[in-house]
């Protein structure tokens, strides 16, 4: 039996293959690629000072 979860990354743009090592070190986790199961929450990631997410 296989399920499907859908996960989500604040991003103003997609992402063909997640690359580890890149980003801000002084998120929360370091550097990683932070994904959500709440598409509400990847939108408030995606807020920048630039963009609106």
């Amino acid at each position: 039996m296989s399920s499907v979860i859908t996960l989500y990354h604040g991003t103003d743009h997609v992402i063909e293959k997640p690359q580890f090592g890149f980003g801000k070190p002084y998120n929360d986790y370091g550097l990683a690629f932070y994904c959500t199961k709440s598409k509400s929450l990847a939108c408030e990631w995606a807020v920048t000072e630039d963009t609106d997410g």
